[in-house]
């Protein structure tokens, strides 16, 4: 598979818990999943894959490890926001923030961090 510029959009309401009584089909009513922009995308057969020229199966490969290892990591990050934002349940008395510079090729680099006490605001 070549996958190059498709895109994935995620919708969801973040603002409201769903009940626990509510059943899965009604969660997943309220979530937006799409995958678009197939323009210069190639879906291969097995054949099709195994004639193509050894560097060109290297060329599918390597684009096919970009494309699911963008969707492993919008997978990590969905299950991590959600988990941040409604595993809590007391509420939160101290904030920390992690100051990273982020790089897109090279490991991220730390920065410093940052801890703030949480104040009820009554609103």
């Amino acid at each position: 598979q070549k996958w190059i510029g498709s895109s994935v959009a995620l919708g969801y309401d973040s603002g409201k818990l769903p009940s626990r009584e509510a059943d899965q089909e009604a969660i997943r009513k309220q979530v937006i999943c799409s995958i678009f922009d197939w323009g210069r995308s190639e879906l291969n057969t097995i054949s099709k894959h195994n004639s193509l020229s050894n560097e060109e199966q290297k060329d599918r490969c390597r684009y096919w490890k970009y494309y699911t290892g963008g969707i492993d990591r919008l997978a990590y990050d969905t299950a991590n926001l959600y988990y941040n934002r409604f595993d809590n349940t007391v509420g939160w008395k101290r904030v920390t923030f992690y100051i990273y510079d982020y790089d897109s090729v090279t490991a991220d680099d730390f920065i410093g961090k940052l801890s703030v006490d949480v104040e009820d605001t009554d609103g």
